[in-house]
């Protein structure tokens, strides 16, 4: 008996990686849908540094834009959800780049609405917990000569031993009808990276 537990407990650490494998995260973003929701994904991005990992770009028709950023950091493994410490360094930087001066002139009058966590509900029963965080800043746009006001939302989470950062920017005065539609297109993207 003392031998087959012996045997079990060598092969639990053997193969640890293979049972809890962390998927790389250009996996992860080619099993996202090409369309959904109204918005139509670019090409994923490399940022040439691997513990920087990939995006992957949606836009619709009326200028929003989803972006997802899977990666590591160079941290071997992060948990699901929203447990590791990572997942709250992660948050915080991303409000001090928000809050940071910049240096372009067609960005500006930034300001953090809300730090939060948020729980996306997924059609399959399950529950996505995400820290989440609203800015509204103005963007400078040269065809038009003239700022127009937006709202950025970030969800920060741990997704198959990754980050996952996702920015959904869109126009601050968009319906309500539009805003769910969106909303009902980023839990659609969410859960084709989760399942």
């Amino acid at each position: 008996m003392k031998k087959i537990l012996y045997f079990l407990i060598v092969a639990l650490f053997v193969f640890s990686d293979q049972l809890f494998a962390k998927e790389a995260p250009e996996q992860l973003l080619i099993k996202m849908p090409k369309e959904v929701g109204g918005f139509k994904s670019g090409r994923m991005i490399m940022y040439g540094d691997v513990r920087l990992g990939y995006s992957l770009e949606y836009r619709d028709e009326e200028d929003s834009q989803v972006i997802f950023y899977i990666y590591d950091l160079g941290n071997s493994t992060i948990e699901e959800g929203i447990s590791s410490p990572v997942i709250e360094e992660v948050k915080n930087t991303a409000i001090e780049e928000l809050k940071r001066p910049k240096v372009r002139d067609n960005f500006g009058n930034v300001k953090v609405l809300l730090d939060a966590d948020k729980v996306f509900e997924m059609e399959n029963g399950s529950m996505i917990e995400t820290k989440w965080i609203i800015c509204t800043y103005d963007v400078f746009i040269p065809e038009s000569e003239k700022f127009i006001s937006v709202i950025s939302e970030i969800y920060v989470t741990g997704v198959k031993g990754n980050i996952c950062k996702i920015q959904l920017t869109r126009l601050k005065d968009m319906d309500e009808q539009r805003q769910s539609e969106v909303e009902k297109a980023l839990e659609m993207m969410i859960s084709s990276i989760v399942s």
